[in-house]
């Protein structure tokens, strides 16, 4: 509707002036069409003839023109007219050809040379001028009404043409607005719906992964933590069989706790930041305070675990906290699904740190896709740990590897060398 009134609008304002211009043109050429009948009316008159006498066998038939003839003096002296000269045609006298406008489309012509020996007067009725101008504004109004319609014509085609693209980028919205987060609203062509189409496909990408973090937040919490209660029921029920003391069984339960709080706030900063916090990592320290954290319950299931170090192993800038879960997550697998002595070796690589976790098991038989597949616990012992282990090393910019699935499996993490500013 707008584009239509804005095409009528328009044809108004073009019209409007248009027309007046018709009519005035038209006026116009019809006092010419006088003018001229007068003139030659008037070649055929003597100046000498002027009289009551000399002029009642001139001719003034002009077809649809009355023509009279005037002395002087202003006083019809032959043909049709007022008697005297109407004033404001008196300037003929004075030799200037003078038209009016009205009822009647009036002419004098004057006669002869200055002196002039007389007028010419010449009128016809305007009904033949207001039927062409009838006419012609007719011939303006049907294109107009063909403009209006032609721009209605075009807004029924660019409103289908918009609709459509808009009602489907709507349900795309709708399904984006119900959860589907995997919509992708379709491509119309038209640059301003597609960029409004690419804003929701962005607004979807990143919702679903904000939902897929918090769903594995979730999951890497429950993970996490129950490793942590096992080791706080293990360090507890460990003091419950071999008679410790009430207050060492507390220091230990206490120092196990103080690690349930720091994997806690370790795992809400890597759902927040992946990535963040980089920083150089003293890979010999962080590996001797995992061995003291574990060392007791591997202990109290009788197996050994050894962790050794390269003296130069770099530093790598990681997150300490990321590359310490990913370690823990291979040495509770190894400890809850192999058997035998548990190694945790750090060597220095062309192009990084490579941390080793082995054991002496009976290796690996699962492809390694599906190993690292993020899955609920099945029957075969596998669920989450592998998947969160792989992301977070994948956050840090290293890579988490099957080194070899048997006898014995080993798990490689690569971490990149720490770069020289």
């Amino acid at each position: 509707m707008a584009i239509i009134g804005v095409a009528a609008v328009a044809v108004l304002v073009f019209a409007i002036p248009l027309g007046v211009t018709v009519r005035n043109l038209t006026t116009q050429d019809e006092l010419n069409e006088i003018e001229r009948a007068a003139e030659r009316v008037g070649r055929a008159v003597e100046p000498e003839s002027l009289s009551a006498s000399g002029t009642g066998a001139l001719n003034l038939a002009e077809g649809e023109f009355a023509a009279g003839i005037y002395d002087q003096n202003g006083q019809r002296v032959a043909g049709h007219g007022p008697l005297r000269l109407e004033p404001d045609l008196r300037r003929a006298l004075t030799g200037t050809v003078t038209a009016q406008s009205g009822s009647q489309l009036r002419v004098a012509v004057p006669i002869g040379v200055h002196p002039t020996a007389g007028v010419v007067r010449a009128v016809a009725a305007s009904g033949n001028v207001n039927s062409r101008v009838l006419r012609a504004w007719l011939v303006l109004g049907a294109f107009g009404f063909l403009a209006i319609g032609a721009a209605a014509a075009l807004a029924w085609w660019l409103s289908r043409r918009i609709d459509a693209p808009l009602a489907r980028l709507a349900a795309a919205a709708h399904r984006v607005g119900d959860g589907d987060f995997t919509t992708r609203a379709p491509r119309s062509g038209i640059a301003e719906i597609d960029g409004v189409a690419q804003a929701i496909d962005t607004t979807a990408g990143r919702l679903g992964a904000a939902l897929d973090r918090e769903r594995s937040f979730s999951s890497d919490v429950s993970h996490q933590l129950r490793t942590r209660v096992t080791g706080l029921r293990v360090t507890l029920e460990a003091a419950i069989a071999t008679g410790s003391s009430h207050d060492e069984a507390m220091h230990q339960a206490i120092k196990e706790t103080d690690r349930l709080e720091e994997t806690i706030d370790d795992l809400l900063a890597l759902a927040r930041d992946p990535g963040g916090n980089q920083s150089p990592l003293d890979v010999r320290a962080m590996l001797d305070e995992l061995e003291h954290s574990w060392h007791g319950r591997f202990a109290i299931v009788g197996r050994p675990l050894r962790v050794d170090a390269d003296l130069d192993v770099p530093s790598p800038r990681v997150s300490g906290a990321a590359v310490r879960h990913v370690v823990e997550i291979l040495v509770d697998n190894a400890m809850r699904h192999a058997r035998g002595e548990v190694k945790i070796v750090a060597r220095t690589t062309h192009d990084g740190v490579a941390i080793d976790v082995e054991d002496e098991g009976p290796g690996i038989t699962i492809a390694s896709d599906e190993l690292f597949r993020r899955r609920a616990p099945g029957s075969d012992g596998h669920g989450i740990g592998l998947a969160l282990a792989r992301s977070l090393a994948e956050a840090e910019g290293g890579r988490l590897v099957v080194a070899r699935r048997h006898p014995g499996a080993q798990f490689t993490l690569l971490l990149p060398r720490p770069t020289t500013s």
